[in-house]
């Protein structure tokens, strides 16, 4: 695994697109566990579009594989950038399933995507039912 993340960084360092697909592929394609974090940790590196970082997420879920707290936070990354509410729901139902709906970077991320698609009142629950401590002052800042 470790061979394939250096190549999925060579990829996009050297901004080779293509090849970062057919590497990504081979990954979702192996039916052993793979490290998902390096995986998608990349993804939103050598894609380059947001379109496409939420469309391999939901391929990805759909195959199986699994996701974490990062893995999360890269695609509402996107989500916000696209303004996609439905789809911003979507990956926040997906969080609480997994129990990852206190994780400090889903919630910062869950912010931000909701504050961008301008839904004012899904950012007020999330702000009521979020533990203190996992809000950081960046996300609430202007």
């Amino acid at each position: 695994m470790f061979t394939l993340s250096s190549i999925l960084k060579a990829c996009t360092a050297l901004e080779v697109k293509d090849l970062g697909r057919q590497i990504h592929s081979s990954l979702l394609k192996m039916n052993n566990k793979f490290d998902l974090f390096v995986s998608i940790w990349h993804l939103g590196s050598w894609i380059w579009d947001d379109k496409e970082t939420v469309s391999l997420f939901f391929e990805m879920h759909k195959e199986g594989p699994g996701f974490n707290q990062t893995t999360l936070s890269t695609v509402l990354k996107s989500i916000a950038c696209l303004q996609i509410r439905d789809m911003g729901k979507q990956v926040h139902a997906l969080s609480v399933k997994s129990g990852f709906e206190f994780d400090s970077y889903v919630v910062n991320s869950l912010i931000d995507a909701y504050g961008k698609c301008r839904l004012v009142e899904d950012v007020a629950r999330i702000l009521d039912m979020s533990k203190p401590n996992s809000l950081s002052g960046h996300t609430l800042s202007p």
